[in-house]
């Protein structure tokens, strides 16, 4: 099993282990998605982007960081999602400060 990991890791790129370290932190920690980037992923479109890119990590990169690419754009997307509840909850207060303004 340990012979198997070190020719794992040995035939990745420096590059690829620093991706893989970055996307197992962003799992990891539950970073929240940005604000800025939220709405744009939270799209078809902008999911379809997503996956894309992720399946991208198995053409150009070790097939390990391609699995976990795939499960960080799932986390992404998930993270990335606004609930019904939250999105009725801000219409309603976006409206009741415009209409506060007003």
């Amino acid at each position: 099993m340990n012979q198997m990991m070190r020719d794992t890791f040995k035939s990745c790129h420096k590059h690829e282990l620093l991706l893989t370290v970055l996307i197992i932190l962003y799992i990891v920690l539950s970073v929240p998605t940005p604000d800025i980037i939220a709405p744009y992923v939270d799209t078809p479109l902008g999911n379809i982007v997503v996956v894309l890119i992720a399946l991208s990590f198995f053409t150009h990169s070790h097939p390990v960081v391609g699995i976990l690419g795939l499960f960080a754009a799932y986390t992404l997307i998930r993270r990335s999602s606004v609930p019904p509840a939250d999105l009725r909850l801000r219409r309603t207060f976006r409206a009741r400060s415009e209409r506060a303004r007003n």
